[in-house]
């Protein structure tokens, strides 16, 4: 045994001496590594996306499909919410039912499809057609 490798002598034990120093014991040590890091206080686990579309999908398709009145449009619409409210449920503060976030987010993203669409003139192609032979 080597002097460093000896137990004080002076009736204090190395524990006392490490608290002293400012240096973790090695069981605090080992208990952190093994456990991860110190935890501060840890976010409830968020819920599996499958679970999200499990309880909200068919609603929201429902309400969708009534304001588009098209399948596939409800279908987009419907999705493209699921998958924006599940990419922002960190950011949800739990005042309101998660279902009525997801009520609210479809609701915007509709008008803000409405409001794409109005700026958009669509000219058919016949009107097109008759403009470059010159007569209609």
């Amino acid at each position: 045994m080597t002097p460093s490798d000896e137990p004080p002598s002076d009736g204090s034990s190395s524990r006392e001496l490490d608290a002293e120093a400012g240096v973790e014991s090695l069981e605090t040590w080992v208990e952190t590594r093994v456990a991860g890091e110190p935890q501060v206080e840890a976010a409830p686990p968020s819920p599996d996306f499958d679970e999200v579309v499990r309880r909200h999908g068919r609603r929201l398709y429902v309400l969708a499909f009534r304001l588009t009145g098209n399948r596939a449009e409800a279908e987009d619409l419907s999705q493209e919410t699921l998958v924006r409210g599940y990419l922002a449920i960190g950011r949800f503060r739990g005042e309101a039912d998660f279902y009525t976030y997801l009520y609210r987010a479809l609701l915007n993203l509709w008008k803000n499809q409405i409001r794409s669409r109005r700026r958009w003139r669509f000219v058919p192609f016949s009107t097109c057609r008759g403009a470059e032979s010159g007569g209609p």
